[in-house]
């Protein structure tokens, strides 16, 4: 479907295979044990994590387990399909921290082949491997692998689909345009970020159809725009869900950032995190996806001029998806988080390998190598850090906390992953509503809490305690705690001072800066 960019183009523009004797000379060839072993190093970074459960971790699990699916959802903002998927994986495997890890590195590692056959439609063998190995060391991938979370599938359908579209692009039979309709449905299942991803292919179709794209068959085109409504009508019956959470839930865990702060993030988050060495990875693939953008080979020199014919599409489909969803999000005030780029990781994938594919010679192997080393070094830090204190907490619970023991978590959103170790016999209330603590309520999150009483809620807990459950004596006061949430602005240290000024108060954990959710817990004794 492209226009080479010029007539020494190394790239096929047909969508037919190329032989790996059709690589243009100079190019140097990845080995298939290159590939095979980086592969193997990737596979095994993505079953590494050995950290408790973090709260959105915790939440999928519980979530996944509950009878009233929809309901338990229309709390916390997200659609059904991974929910589904891993309560299926649970009644199977069973719901330990690695087991419930590996279905999402399962995920990661299915779409591999995906990148693999996509690279080479759009270029060469040269450019599928490049494609496998840029996915297989990528740090975001790794890191969304090792968590039980539904953007390893979302990624996983994303790049299926797109190889599923072109099928039909350049086939539209009725079996290959049901494929797509079947992946469409899935991936709005899957993760809302797939709306903005469809509308963008959607307006693309629809400039094919008008004849505005070069080499897309317009009856192709109007079949596919065509097929992309037929696969979203399944998903009508879960629009009710899907405003009702729009109207409550929202994300009230952050505040909305600028664009260019939410894009400086996601480059970060591409190249593995906040720590220097992922800062500088990220700018490199930055630069890396402007080389493919931008490049191209004439007469054996690299050139850059106007945008590469094998980067129009995917450049044009993933740019359009991020305006779309930032103007959406702007417009009704959500957070963009970079984990929700997993729906559009395909096109940056394709776009960074082709800008690796323009290198020759030792630059592309100083490149090559520097990617994948560092790639593979922060991930494997990112899946050693731990991310939460839960289990440190509930153990100190279980082993000194005693039946009629009030805990009271403050925010709430620690209460998942510390119950889901906790098995002391104790009562159980999160701030401020007195519920159990596996699941968060995100509906009208913030106006709750910014109502709230500590220090009444405080008062309550103290007389509970002191009815005394075993024989005539007050019970222990816990308080777990962590003071940098949102919307909880002075609560819970409103309620430690309140517990503090009628109980002796002893800390047992301190929160730890080293870990992504810290959290610390407080004895008040009778």
């Amino acid at each position: 479907m492209f226009d080479a960019s010029s007539p020494d183009s190394t790239l096929r523009t047909d969508n037919t295979d190329m032989a790996d004797s059709d690589e243009p000379a100079g190019a140097p060839m990845l080995p298939w044990t290159v590939v095979a072993l980086v592969v193997v190093a990737g596979a095994i970074l993505r079953v590494v994590a050995d950290s408790p459960l973090w709260l959105d971790e915790a939440l999928s699990v519980h979530i996944s387990q509950v009878s009233a699916l929809e309901d338990a959802l229309r709390q916390d903002g997200h659609p059904p399909l991974y929910y589904l998927i891993l309560g299926w994986w649970i009644d199977l495997f069973g719901d330990g921290d690695r087991t419930v890890r590996v279905l999402s590195a399962l995920f990661s590692l299915a779409t591999l082949p995906f990148a693999y056959l996509q690279g080479r439609r759009i270029g060469d063998e040269r450019l599928a491997r490049i494609a496998v190995i840029v996915l297989a060391s990528l740090p975001f991938a790794i890191r969304y692998a090792n968590e039980t979370r539904m953007y390893a599938l979302a990624t996983l359908l994303a790049f299926a689909g797109w190889w599923l579209f072109d099928n039909a692009r350049k086939q539209p039979t009725v079996e290959r345009l049901a494929a797509v309709a079947v992946v469409t449905c899935l991936l709005l299942y899957t993760h809302y970020w797939a709306m903005w991803l469809l509308g963008a292919v959607g307006f693309w179709l629809l400039l094919a159809a008008a004849d505005k794209v070069t080499g897309f068959n317009r009856t192709a085109a109007r079949r596919l725009v065509a097929t992309l409504l037929v696969g979203g009508v399944p998903f009508l019956a879960w629009v009710p869900a899907l405003l009702d959470q729009a109207a409550n839930t929202g994300t009230p865990w952050a505040e909305p950032d600028r664009p260019t702060t939410d894009l400086v993030r996601l480059i970060f988050e591409l190249g593995g995190g906040l720590r220097s060495e992922a800062q500088l990875l990220g700018m490199v693939m930055l630069g890396l996806v402007l080389v493919g953008l931008f490049g191209s080979r004439s007469a054996g020199e690299l050139r850059f001029g106007r945008l590469a014919a094998a980067a129009t599409e995917p450049a044009a489909v993933a740019g359009l998806a991020l305006l779309l969803g930032g103007v959406m999000g702007f417009a009704s005030g959500s957070v963009f988080q970079p984990r929700y780029f997993a729906v559009l990781l395909p096109f940056f994938v394709i776009l960074l390998s082709l800008g690796l594919h323009n290198l020759r010679g030792r630059v592309f192997f100083i490149v090559f190598a520097a990617v994948v080393v560092v790639g593979f070094a922060t991930s494997a830090v990112e899946a050693r850090t731990k991310r939460s204190q839960g289990l440190e907490v509930a153990l100190v619970l279980n082993e000194q906390a005693a039946a009629g023991d009030v805990v009271v978590w403050c925010p709430d959103q620690l209460g998942p992953s510390t119950s889901r170790y906790l098995t002391a016999p104790t009562t159980n209330w999160v701030f401020p509503t007195k519920a159990q603590p596996r699941r968060v309520n995100w509906r009208d999150y913030e106006e709750r809490n910014r109502s709230a009483d500590p220090v009444a809620f405080a008062a309550e807990a103290l007389a509970f305690s002191a009815e005394g459950t075993t024989g005539s004596s007050e019970n222990t006061v816990w308080l777990i705690m962590a003071t940098t949430y949102r919307t909880y602005e002075g609560k819970c240290e409103g309620l430690l001072e309140t517990f503090a000024s009628q109980r002796r108060a002893e800390l047992l954990v301190r929160g730890s800066s080293d870990v992504f959710e810290p959290a610390t817990l407080y004895r008040f004794a009778p």
